[in-house]
Protein backbone atom coordinates (compact mmCIF):
# COMPACT_ATOMS: atom_id res chain seq x y z
CA UNK A 1 0.00 0.00 0.00
CA UNK A 2 2.78 2.33 0.68
CA UNK A 3 4.16 2.08 -2.85
CA UNK A 4 1.17 3.04 -4.29
CA UNK A 5 0.18 6.27 -2.38
CA UNK A 6 4.21 6.91 -3.17
CA UNK A 7 3.37 6.85 -6.86
CA UNK A 8 -0.04 8.84 -6.26
CA UNK A 9 2.21 11.65 -4.55
CA UNK A 10 4.94 11.24 -7.15
CA UNK A 11 2.53 11.62 -10.15
CA UNK A 12 0.78 14.67 -8.57
CA UNK A 13 4.37 16.34 -7.84
CA UNK A 14 5.25 15.59 -11.38
CA UNK A 15 1.96 17.02 -13.06
CA UNK A 16 2.15 20.48 -10.59
CA UNK A 17 6.15 20.67 -12.01
CA UNK A 18 5.09 20.26 -15.97
CA UNK A 19 2.27 22.64 -15.87
CA UNK A 20 4.78 25.12 -13.83
CA UNK A 21 7.22 24.34 -16.50
CA UNK A 22 4.63 25.32 -19.64
CA UNK A 23 4.10 28.65 -17.12
CA UNK A 24 7.18 29.25 -17.69
CA UNK A 25 7.61 28.58 -21.69
CA UNK A 26 4.23 30.98 -22.41
CA UNK A 27 5.66 34.13 -20.18
CA UNK A 28 8.74 33.81 -21.78
CA UNK A 29 7.67 33.66 -25.68
CA UNK A 30 5.00 36.37 -24.80
CA UNK A 31 8.32 38.07 -23.36
CA UNK A 32 9.77 37.37 -27.08
CA UNK A 33 6.68 38.31 -29.17
CA UNK A 34 6.41 41.70 -27.28
CA UNK A 35 7.31 44.62 -29.08
CA UNK A 36 7.42 47.11 -25.88
CA UNK A 37 10.21 45.60 -24.57
CA UNK A 38 13.82 46.20 -25.19
CA UNK A 39 16.31 43.77 -27.23
CA UNK A 40 18.11 43.24 -24.43
CA UNK A 41 15.12 41.66 -22.37
CA UNK A 42 14.08 40.05 -25.29
CA UNK A 43 17.52 38.18 -25.67
CA UNK A 44 17.66 37.31 -22.45
CA UNK A 45 14.21 35.69 -22.37
CA UNK A 46 15.24 33.51 -25.71
CA UNK A 47 18.20 31.93 -24.09
CA UNK A 48 16.35 31.05 -20.72
CA UNK A 49 13.97 29.36 -23.41
CA UNK A 50 16.40 27.84 -24.96
CA UNK A 51 17.99 26.62 -21.58
CA UNK A 52 14.81 25.28 -20.43
CA UNK A 53 13.71 23.60 -23.40
CA UNK A 54 17.54 22.02 -23.75
CA UNK A 55 17.24 20.63 -20.27
CA UNK A 56 13.30 19.34 -20.69
CA UNK A 57 13.86 15.29 -20.24
CA UNK A 58 11.28 13.57 -22.37
CA UNK A 59 9.22 11.84 -19.54
CA UNK A 60 6.16 10.46 -20.47
CA UNK A 61 4.40 10.56 -17.43
CA UNK A 62 1.64 7.41 -17.39
CA UNK A 63 -1.65 8.18 -15.57
CA UNK A 64 -2.39 6.61 -12.40
CA UNK A 65 -5.45 5.98 -10.70
CA UNK A 66 -5.42 8.82 -7.75
CA UNK A 67 -7.01 6.55 -4.88
CA UNK A 68 -5.91 2.90 -6.14
CA UNK A 69 -2.19 3.58 -7.71
CA UNK A 70 -2.71 1.40 -10.25
CA UNK A 71 -1.00 2.11 -13.51
CA UNK A 72 -3.70 0.10 -16.07
CA UNK A 73 -6.81 1.41 -17.38
CA UNK A 74 -7.62 4.75 -16.41
CA UNK A 75 -10.49 6.59 -17.47
CA UNK A 76 -9.41 9.71 -18.60
CA UNK A 77 -11.57 12.20 -17.59
CA UNK A 78 -12.24 11.01 -14.02
CA UNK A 79 -8.31 9.65 -13.38
CA UNK A 80 -9.79 6.09 -11.78
CA UNK A 81 -8.82 2.65 -12.29
CA UNK A 82 -11.79 0.58 -14.32
CA UNK A 83 -11.99 -1.10 -10.81
CA UNK A 84 -12.53 1.71 -9.11
CA UNK A 85 -15.02 3.15 -11.20
CA UNK A 86 -17.14 0.06 -10.90
CA UNK A 87 -16.56 0.02 -7.29
CA UNK A 88 -17.84 3.56 -7.19
CA UNK A 89 -20.31 3.12 -9.52
CA UNK A 90 -21.56 0.25 -7.31
CA UNK A 91 -21.98 1.57 -4.43
CA UNK A 92 -24.09 4.80 -5.89
CA UNK A 93 -21.12 7.59 -5.53
CA UNK A 94 -20.76 8.26 -8.98
CA UNK A 95 -24.18 9.79 -10.71
CA UNK A 96 -24.81 9.56 -14.21
CA UNK A 97 -22.32 7.71 -15.44
CA UNK A 98 -22.51 5.05 -17.81
CA UNK A 99 -20.09 2.39 -19.56
CA UNK A 100 -21.27 0.25 -22.79
CA UNK A 101 -20.20 -2.99 -21.16
CA UNK A 102 -18.92 -3.92 -17.33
Amino acid sequence: MKQHIRDIVKYKYSKKKEVNKELKKKILKSIIQNNSISQIYKIFAQFKLELLNKNNKFNKNKKICLLLGRKAAINKKLNLSRHQIKQLNILGKIQNFKIKSW
